[in-house]
């Protein structure tokens, strides 16, 4: 190892010029090349013991004792400059706005909730205790899970300065099948109930529980946006309002798109919101399914909310037996489990109906004689119903032949009363009654 400490020195029109600082310079063992650094002291003691301070540097650093300079120097950096560094590259990479804008306001909370300052703060097992306070009733597991999400991304970001990822051996929360609330599909007859007496919100619910749309994309929807008149009607989701930020067309039945043409009023322009005007507020709602005569809560605990008629399309394609691709292509889902074990409720599913019709049973080849005990020659004898419209029952449970659901009459219209638009025509109530069922 070579190491020296000198006045560095020049000509300047033919005078020597002697620096007032020393500079030093050294090479460790393996380096072809040495290396100069100024130490900025005109003192040659303290020179010498700069550079005898800066070679212990070098030497931990090149056994791997301690991390390179450039990223000691990153650890003392503010976290809010480097978040907004990472907000500003993201934005250059041209990712979704709204995406962005929930990316920082994440990273902004975990800063200040965690105590993260400077980029040495961040920690894995910091977030894991944060992750850990956090109530249940407020952070469900795919929530926290994408706060893991957007620190971890921040985190690899930041790899070429630190050197390291903190988060890469915290794990996510297992959040398949355990939702923080647990939602159910409508049945058809539920369905009708709720369209028949939400006046001209009816069109909302039947056009959600139809397409799948969520409540903020129906929101969004303008006329421009509804394509209603072609052999193939559909509605174009804008990348602006899905939540997936991916443009895509979402069919529409025959029926139904007959439906929009009359409920389209008079002179609607383009760039009008087609369902703005008639969206529900939760209390709005709620009084809609009191008024169907349906439990917003059930026994179970389950939730049938304005997001349970997205779930009841993915529900309805599973009992028509549609292939699975082609459901999460409506659902705009990416993973299929989406479609398959969160949106379908396995409660409405023809399970016993599956079982019963397997037809292995219908030409079988067993003895039924030998299964019986024995001594037990006759099979016993099954009462017979009292009447065609009583009910079978095993134990607590009561089968009964099923019968359609009364639909509750909708309050007619009186001839002066004053109309905005064709919504109000009582000829809107019966296509979305009659025509579709």
């Amino acid at each position: 190892m070579i190491r020296f400490v000198f006045r560095s020195k020049r000509r300047v029109n033919g005078k020597l010029r002697i620096a007032r600082t020393f500079t030093g310079e050294y090479r460790l063992t393996g380096d072809k090349k040495p290396t100069r650094i100024a130490l900025g002291v005109s003192d040659r003691q303290v020179a010498e013991e700069k550079l005898s301070h800066i070679l212990r540097e070098a030497e931990r650093e090149r056994v791997g004792l301690i991390a390179p300079k450039a990223q000691r120097d990153a650890l003392k950096q503010s976290v809010e400059a480097a978040v907004q560094d990472y907000i500003t590259s993201r934005r250059r990479l041209h990712r979704d706005e709204k995406y962005i804008r929930e990316l920082e306001l994440k990273l902004l909370r975990l800063m200040r909730e965690c105590n993260w300052r400077t980029l040495g703060d961040i920690r894995g097992g910091s977030f894991e205790a944060w992750r850990a306070r956090q109530p249940r009733q407020q952070f469900s597991a795919k929530t926290l899970n994408e706060y893991h999400a957007a620190v971890s991304a921040f985190c690899k970001w930041l790899e070429l300065r630190l050197g390291n990822n903190p988060m890469r051996s915290v794990e996510r929360i297992k959040a398949m099948g355990d939702p923080r609330r647990r939602r159910r599909a409508f049945t058809p007859e539920e369905l009708w109930r709720l369209v028949s007496v939400s006046d001209e919100r009816g069109i909302v619910y039947l056009i959600a529980a139809f397409t799948g749309f969520r409540r903020g994309e129906l929101a969004g929807i303008q006329w421009r946006d509804v394509h209603i008149y072609g052999p193939k009607p559909y509605i174009l989701v804008r990348s602006s309002i899905a939540k997936n930020a991916r443009r895509g067309q979402q069919p529409l039945p025959l029926k139904l798109a007959d439906i929009l043409r009359r409920f389209r009023p008079v002179g609607a322009a383009p760039h009008d919101y087609v369902f703005r005007r008639f969206m529900p507020d939760m209390d709005r709602f709620r009084a809609d399914l009191k008024a169907a005569d349906i439990t917003y809560i059930d026994e179970k605990g389950e939730y049938a909310d304005f997001h349970s008629l997205r779930k009841t399309l993915a529900t309805e394609l599973a009992k028509s037996q549609v292939p699975l691709r082609v459901a999460m292509e409506l659902m705009r889902h990416s993973d299929v489990k989406l479609t398959t074990k969160i949106y379908t409720d396995a409660n409405l599913l023809p399970i016993w109906d599956a079982v019963g019709a397997l037809p292995m049973f219908d030409d079988t080849q067993i003895d039924t004689q030998k299964l019986v005990a024995v001594g037990q020659s006759k099979s016993l004898s099954v009462a017979k119903a009292e009447s065609v419209g009583g009910s079978l029952g095993s134990g607590n449970e009561e089968f009964s032949s099923p019968r359609s659901t009364p639909v509750v009459k909708s309050p007619q219209l009186e001839e002066s009363a004053p109309c905005r638009n064709r919504t109000c025509n009582p000829l809107i109530k019966s296509q979305l009654l009659c025509q579709l069922s």
